[in-house]
């Protein structure tokens, strides 16, 4: 699972430029397999409320969710249990084209 947050410069270097590269992979692998009838999916989900974002979010504050909330359309943070249906489909033998090609 890659994340959108990795487009966007933060104090993280580590965890940012894992999730970019989660991203770059799941790319590569699908161009690499895809001819071999062999899907590649990776997840980029946006700022979600985690266990890791709730301790960090304790430690740095409402300002943060704050800066972060305003780039988000639905003015919130999603929890992790609105993803089951997109990963559940993604698993699935119905998600035939790409939605983000490589």
């Amino acid at each position: 699972m890659s994340a959108t947050i990795c487009v966007r410069p933060q104090k993280q270097a580590a965890y940012n430029t894992s999730k970019g590269a989660v991203q770059m992979l799941a790319k590569s692998l699908a161009t690499e397999w895809g001819p071999r009838g062999i899907r590649v999916n990776s997840l980029s989900p946006g700022y979600m409320k985690t266990d890791l974002i709730k301790g960090l979010l304790e430690n740095e504050g409402k300002e943060l969710v704050g800066s972060w909330e305003r780039d988000i359309p639905m003015g919130r943070m999603a929890e992790p249990h609105e993803l089951r249906g997109t990963i559940v489909w993604m698993a699935s033998k119905f998600p035939t084209e790409p939605v983000d090609p490589a």
